[in-house]
């Protein structure tokens, strides 16, 4: 078995090492840099042993160090995460606002229809939900209305009594008696 000296094998400083473990935000990258800190340091004299001080396993640890003396530090303290694209286009996404907008679809999985026969682009539930809250859509109902509600009583009612009666209507007065205005308001 070879034996690696770490010390000279590391081109950065215990200095330089602590201080860049010490910016990483992410617990992943802050420990892969650790990693390579213990061997440094020798306070690990073999990469099994700096990947146990840091919860990894042997082929974890020897994966880690290959990384390290390929692409350097630098690619230890960067996640590799790009993000992705959308499934709609911009132009796409106003379309589907516009429908959204035109109150005749409802639910989402009449969205998620309209989408698949549309624009040929399938979402499930959970992508759905997710992309309306990103587009800050909502669900856009009116309020519940009785069944049997009478329309002509409440036009009757509208006609015969006015909204906001004035201060001089709502009390009436007669010698030391108040009468209140007889509809609540």
């Amino acid at each position: 078995m070879r034996v690696i000296n770490y010390q000279t094998a590391i081109t950065e400083s215990i200095e330089e090492l602590s201080a860049i473990e010490k910016q990483q935000k992410q617990a992943r990258l802050r420990d892969r840099v650790r990693f390579i800190r213990y061997l440094k340091e020798g306070r690990a004299s073999s990469q099994p042993q700096a990947g146990e001080f840091i919860g990894l396993k042997r082929r974890s640890s020897q994966l880690l160090w290959q990384q390290y003396k390929q692409e350097g530090l630098c690619s230890l303290t960067s996640s590799g995460y790009k993000g992705s694209w959308a499934k709609l286009s911009s132009v796409q996404q106003a379309r589907l606002l516009q429908r959204l907008d035109a109150d005749d679809v409802t639910t989402q999985r009449q969205v998620i229809d309209w989408l698949k026969a549309e624009m040929g682009i399938s979402y499930s539930q959970g992508g759905i939900s997710a992309l309306l809250a990103r587009l800050k859509a909502k669900a856009k109902t009116g309020r519940p209305l009785n069944v049997r509600k009478d329309q002509m009583g409440e036009m009757a009612f509208k006609k015969l009594y006015p909204l906001e009666p004035s201060l001089s209507e709502r009390y009436l007065f007669c010698g030391s008696n108040a009468l209140r205005y007889p509809y609540p308001l």
